[in-house]
């Protein structure tokens, strides 16, 4: 990812942070970049270099489980591409549902 290329601070000069990802569902797995200005999580400073210590967190793993439960009812947008087509816009206007496009 060219993060110089997002358009997501007041100012070309402004610091971003460029985080890469990796998931793993199964036997798949992507990865994806999250880009977020340093404005942003500077007042999280703090909290992100010294974690919380695990021995006092989440004892009774309750924690846990609200995190794994607000996970499996995350709503997340999948975007799957199959071909591209050409067209024009009076073919692609008058589809209409279960037609087959050729």
């Amino acid at each position: 990812m060219q993060s110089k290329f997002a358009n997501i601070t007041n100012s070309p000069n402004e610091i971003v942070v460029n985080t890469k990802f990796n998931i793993e569902v199964g036997n798949l797995s992507s990865n994806f970049q999250i880009c977020m200005p340093y404005a942003m999580i500077e007042p999280l400073r703090d909290l992100l270099a010294n974690p919380i210590n695990d021995s006092n967190h989440d004892q009774d793993g309750s924690w846990s489980r609200r995190m794994a439960s607000e996970l499996r009812h995350s709503e997340v947008e999948l975007v799957a591409e199959f071909a591209q087509i050409s067209s024009r816009i009076a073919h692609v206007m008058g589809l209409k549902k279960a037609m087959c496009y050729r």
